[in-house]
């Protein structure tokens, strides 16, 4: 890890010369910044392209997280504090294995979430919400009011729309319900819809 971490520090130092570097010059100065510490240490090519990857999500995008918002299955990332990561795929709460390097790198990441949309988050105003790129929702909570370091939920939106079908299909809503919504729709009732 303190390699990884001594990588990604030369990589933002060389960046920061850089003006709104895109995403290629970003991976350009990865592979040289690699290249160069392999002569400290070998890496296989699985190793090497892991690494890669791991570090652009670290700079470019949200570092550990990447891997479930990439993931469709993937409706909520909830981070309770830099060790306690859960995510909701297919519907069950999981606790991840992943963990961020500290405290420190949690931050950095909500920093740079509330960055990209002009927001700020700090003690004085510790509550956010913000939007990602992809429209997806995220909740920030940090100390005083976050009592264990810093907590983020990001909800997803489906890229699939939900149907009749789906939502029965899913006990969402039951077939007589469903059934009973076509009609009020069907007969042009005014429905209020909350929640």
């Amino acid at each position: 890890m303190e390699y990884v971490d001594e990588l990604r520090a030369e990589i933002t130092r060389r960046l920061s010369n850089a003006e709104q570097p895109d995403d290629e010059q970003v991976r350009r100065v990865i592979d040289r910044v690699i290249f160069e510490s392999e002569a400290r240490t070998s890496l296989s090519v699985r190793d090497r392209v892991k690494l890669k990857t791991q570090l652009f999500d670290s700079i470019r995008r949200l570092d550990i997280l990447s891997e479930y918002l990439d993931d469709d299955r993937v409706t909520e990332i909830m981070v309770n504090g830099p060790k306690d990561i859960f995510i909701e795929r297919d519907g069950q709460v999981i606790r991840t294995d992943k963990v961020f390097a500290g405290e420190r790198v949690l931050s950095d990441l909500i920093q740079q979430i509330v960055a990209g949309v002009n927001r700020r988050v700090n003690e004085a105003s510790p509550v956010v919400d913000a939007r990602l790129s992809d429209g997806s929702r995220v909740n920030i909570v940090l100390k005083p009011i976050a009592l264990d370091g810093p907590v983020m939920t990001i909800r997803k939106f489906s890229k699939h729309r939900l149907s009749m079908a789906s939502l029965v299909e899913n006990n969402t809503l039951s077939a007589e319900v469903c059934e009973f919504l076509k009609t009020l729709v069907q007969s042009r009732y005014n429905i209020f819809i909350s929640g």
